[in-house]
């Protein structure tokens, strides 16, 4: 009896300290768990914000497109604009011309007709030139007119995402 009363005695005790050993582990796998825990969420806000950030990236990206289609449409106009000009001073001239060589009374009939054809000839050339440059113009302005209403909605977009930052 006293064999078995050690034997339940020794029992007891190793089961404790295998009990004690058991907690330990536990207690170590749960502080284990728990660093893991807080490293994937740690990661997950990162993730978090990378897709945040790329998407202003992007959003401010789209943003300077719509700038640089207005500036070059712009520029498109201004040329035409300039070139409507110049073709008006062009036309302005030839009139002046044609009033000039009309009133030439010393220039023989047949070279003063074919100059008055030429200039003719040339006026309604430049008169196609500045009709499809006025039709040009307008174009121009309602695709900046688009292109800006475009451009302000990025712009809107983009102060909104910045403002809930």
């Amino acid at each position: 009896m006293r064999v078995v009363a050690v034997a339940v005695a020794v029992l007891m005790i190793a089961g404790n300290n295998v009990l004690a050993q058991v907690a330990k582990v536990e207690d170590a796998s749960a502080r284990e768990l728990a660093k893991l825990n807080a490293t994937v969420r740690e990661v997950a806000d990162l993730l978090t914000k990378q897709l945040a950030q790329g998407q202003l990236d992007l959003l401010m990206k789209r943003t300077q497109m719509a700038l640089d289609q207005v500036e070059r449409a712009e520029a498109q106009l201004r040329r035409a604009q300039d070139e409507r000009v110049s073709v008006e001073a062009d036309r302005s001239r030839l009139e002046r011309d044609r009033e000039m060589v009309a009133a030439q009374e010393k220039m023989p009939a047949a070279e003063r007709d074919a100059a008055l054809a030429a200039i003719d000839a040339e006026t309604k050339r430049l008169a196609a030139r500045q009709s499809a440059l006025d039709g040009q113009i307008g174009e121009l302005q309602n695709r900046i007119a688009e292109r800006q209403d475009e451009l302000r909605g990025w712009q809107a977009l983009l102060d909104r995402r910045l403002s809930g930052r």
